[in-house]
């Protein structure tokens, strides 16, 4: 570890040739190493700067995890161009940092944070082991050839999955240092096994590997020096305390009339803030008692169907009370729970504004109660703009009734603590934007929150 700290520092590829968030990748590393924590790039590293997909893999010592790390990423947070908007702890640490871009919309880079490396429940290597021994490479600090070797070739055992790049990023490795390589093979699998795997290194040729690779797993799993990781009690304490206390899922809703530019908004905003969370999933305003295809057409527009009787009404209504309380513990809690963004296209609050829409003729007052015992989203976003824009854009409904859902949105989002209003008169590109930017803004408040941090 000493030995990595006291390194000088290195020529870094000139920020011109990186990417967005290979740069930013650079800036990070800079600061870590000035703040004195030790961290390497674990593997995956052969594009950077100049390309960054997916998640960058680094290890760090336990004792610069959470406060240490976490205060120097905040501190330097100018010099970066990025805060940290998700903090994620399951064993290891995922991190996203989000920071403006030339053209007004976010770069996101995400940090997969470990202490060790571990694969399927086992240790095959402790930080100190990795750190000891490392090299510069294109400006980052990434382990010996050796050691690089055997966590790619542990991490493929143990998915099962060995594909061509694997195997060629893992026989360029061995070519550089083949005798380490054999040796720290040789500690974890069998004689057989470990002349298997070096003999396909050294030839190019994976596919006895590939023909092999489940026993190989056993193999690699069964071996002693691939120590059990344990903590099996903390994790589930983990997962039971998210479960009831969601912290890093999120849920935004998204309301305004037809034409406000709601669709194009929300498939720009998953697709950019996707990185940011561990999955996503996208829900409309409630299923629907009867499958689709038995739903009667609207050949005239959404409002053009009669009302329900009352008695329909209120069996209607009694079914959106199951779907935003039931059904909101069964489909959306779950994916909070485990760091997702769950994106609603439009919701209860449309039936208020809009009952026409949704053919409901029963009170509003029982719609208004299901809404305030139903579990509240993160927040709720109206796209508002003048009704002569919206009309500009669809005409479904007639002037005066696009008149009268905008004001009755903007006096409802004006109610709720969670409602925020973005112009959609603007370019929709600058729409996205700032939708992106205000739940960014959300989420990074919320780890400085958590990790006690003074706030921005």
């Amino acid at each position: 570890m000493k030995t990595l700290l006291d390194q000088p520092p290195a020529c870094q590829p000139p920020a011109a040739q990186a990417s967005p968030a290979g740069a930013m990748l650079l800036r990070v590393m800079d600061v870590v190493a000035r703040a004195q924590i030790p961290c390497i790039i674990l593997h995956g590293y052969e594009n950077y700067p100049q390309s960054v997909s997916g998640d960058v893999d680094l290890l760090i010592p336990a004792e610069f995890l959470p406060d240490k790390f976490a205060k120097a990423l905040h501190d330097a947070r100018d010099e970066i161009g990025a805060k940290v908007v998700q903090w994620f702890t399951d064993g290891a640490h995922f991190i996203v940092l989000a920071g403006m871009g030339d053209n007004g919309f976010p770069v996101l880079l995400q940090l997969h944070v470990s202490t060790r490396y571990e694969m399927a429940g086992r240790v095959f290597f402790e930080a100190d082991e990795v750190l000891l021994g490392c090299r510069r490479k294109q400006g980052f600090f990434v382990p010996a050839a050796e050691i690089e070797f055997t966590c790619i070739l542990a991490n493929r055992l143990c998915k099962a999955d060995l594909a061509d790049e694997h195997g060629r990023r893992l026989s360029a490795l061995y070519a550089t240092r083949p005798l380490p390589c054999n040796t720290r093979v040789s500690r974890l699998l069998s004689p057989r096994a470990t002349e298997l795997v070096c003999k396909a290194a050294r030839d190019g040729d994976w596919s006895p590997i590939r023909r092999s690779i489940k026993s190989l797993r056993r193999n690699l799993l069964a071996s002693r020096s691939a120590k059990p990781a344990g903590q099996l009690f903390r994790r589930m304490i983990r997962k039971a305390a998210r479960w009831i206390l969601p912290r890093n899922g999120f849920h935004v809703v998204f309301l305004g009339p037809d034409g406000v530019g709601k669709s194009t908004t929300i498939e720009t905003f998953q697709r950019d803030l996707a990185p940011a969370f561990l999955s996503t999933i996208y829900l409309t305003f409630a299923p629907g008692l009867l499958p689709q295809k038995f739903a009667p057409p609207k050949p005239d527009g959404p409002q053009s169907l009669p009302p329900r009787s009352l008695p329909a009404s209120l069996l209607k209504a009694a079914w959106w009370l199951v779907c935003y309380t039931v059904g909101y513990y069964v489909t959306i809690r779950p994916t909070l729970a485990r760091a997702g963004l769950v994106v609603n296209h439009r919701y209860l609050i449309d039936a208020i504004v809009d009952q026409k829409r949704y053919r409901y003729s029963g009170p509003v007052w029982l719609l208004k109660w299901i809404w305030a015992v139903a579990p509240k989203p993160n927040l709720a976003i109206l796209l508002d703009a003048a009704p002569e824009v919206i009309q500009s854009r669809k005409q479904e409904v007639p002037f005066e009734e696009t008149v009268r859902q905008v004001q009755a949105y903007r006096t409802a989002i004006a109610a709720l603590p969670i409602g925020k209003i973005v112009d959609a008169s603007q370019p929709r590109a600058k729409v996205a934007s700032d939708v992106e930017w205000l739940v960014l803004d959300l989420l990074a408040q919320r780890v400085l929150r958590r990790m006690k941090l003074e706030r921005i």
